[in-house]
């Protein structure tokens, strides 16, 4: 009888649960992406049921013990899917970039923010504006600004946040942004990923500054053939980093790099040519012909879990 009892207490609760998530799902309380999450899960009802009645007369508090195993193994499948999916490139939401700028423009700030989103940011035809596209997930919100002042600076803004804070498990995936940026305007690259491989040639570009971060992914960074113009690049390098990846930065033979290495003590040697760069103490590689070049750039490159590469761009075409 108390069995009996303890059954009906439990598909009490259940049914409470089950009317609560309609109700709250009727007066539109209860995000899509929780909605889609119980409505998929429906089926560990019925294993509910059925590990209660296995164990109802063999196991202490049974109810409690089925409503455990049931969402623990929920909770493993959820894990499962959404990490399978979140591998897959989506294409649901197409993005077209298409903004001219002004010929009276000298210096661009490019601010790229983005999320799980692979990346390739390229040199435009000459005369050409800011132009590219985006791919991805219709979870993805894609927010664009662009302004000009008066003192031939401008600023070119693109974000990437998420739509809901739980995304539906079937619009959960990862997307590709390819930007392509006018070669004859000084650029000021700053730019942000969650998660995805990135890789820059900005060969043709006149690259004043870059500060790239990438919490998981591989970065491939081609520098152009051009020497920052900034006074001293020495006490304001730029940074190129990846918390959790391999680095690869190719430079052209034409200039001459100060590159300073932050490898977090990971014990991983760096790959460089030793006819070109020599290894100073502090973990710096520097050009042979740094101190008498005119032509330098100055770097600081972080892989505290990966292996920074240093390659010349001729070498590696």
């Amino acid at each position: 009888m108390r069995v009996q009892r303890r059954t009906t207490l439990l598909w009490a609760f259940v049914l409470i649960a089950v009317s609560l998530i309609l109700t709250l799902r009727a007066v539109d309380a209860l995000p899509d992406g929780a909605y889609d999450l119980m409505i998929r899960a429906w089926p560990g009802l019925l294993l509910i049921a059925g590990l209660s009645l296995l164990l109802r007369a063999r196991v202490p508090a049974s109810g409690a013990v089925s409503v455990a195993v049931t969402l623990a193994l929920i909770a493993g499948m959820t894990v499962i899917s959404y990490s399978q999916r979140a591998s897959q490139e989506r294409d649901d939401l197409r993005v077209t970039i298409d903004q001219p700028v002004g010929e009276a423009i000298t210096l661009l700030q490019v601010n790229v923010t983005v999320r799980t989103t692979a990346v390739d940011i390229v040199a435009a035809e000459p005369g050409g504006g800011i132009s590219g596209t985006f791919t991805g997930s219709l979870e993805s919100v894609i927010d664009i600004e662009y302004t000009e002042n008066d003192d031939g600076r401008a600023t070119f803004a693109l974000t990437e946040t998420r739509a809901s804070g739980l995304p539906r498990l079937d619009a959960v995936g990862r997307g590709r942004l390819r930007l392509a940026l006018p070669p004859d305007v000084a650029i000021d690259l700053a730019f942000r990923a969650a998660d995805g491989d990135v890789v820059f040639n900005l060969n043709e570009l006149q690259l004043e500054r870059i500060g790239l971060e990438v919490e998981t992914g591989n970065v491939l960074v081609t520098l152009p053939d051009y020497a920052p113009q900034a006074a001293d690049i020495e006490n304001d390098p730029g940074t190129i980093t990846t918390l959790n990846g391999a680095l690869v930065v190719r430079v052209p033979e034409t200039i001459d790099a100060l590159l300073e290495l932050e490898r977090g003590g990971n014990g991983i040697d760096p790959i460089f040519d030793e006819a070109i760069y020599r290894f100073l103490q502090g973990d710096f590689l520097e050009d042979r012909d740094y101190e008498d070049s005119t032509r330098r750039v100055s770097l600081i490159l972080t892989a505290p879990r990966g292996q920074i590469t240093v390659q010349s761009s001729s070498a590696a075409d």
